[in-house]
């Protein structure tokens, strides 16, 4: 399992649309922590934002977070 952690909230919104669990599936710890996400232009790491525990799963919990999506009917492959 992996779990997210709002550090704090940010200041604009911060766009991290990989936020999926099976984008998560395949990946280390450290990769995970890595990836990119957007804090209005500036690209940032994830774990700059969160704090992240575990890796290699497809399940996911997250903490102190509100997700907006442009589009509810995009999810992973394996969800459908």
């Amino acid at each position: 399992m992996i779990t997210l952690r709002l550090k704090e909230q940010p200041t604009v919104v911060l766009e991290a649309e990989l936020i999926r669990p099976c984008a998560f599936a395949e990946l280390s710890h450290s990769e995970i922590c890595s990836l990119e996400v957007f804090h209005g232009k500036r690209k940032r790491r994830l774990d700059d934002y969160f704090d992240v525990d575990g890796e290699k799963s497809d399940e996911l919990v997250m903490h102190g977070i509100c997700i907006v999506s442009e589009c509810l009917d995009e999810i992973c492959p394996a969800d459908r």
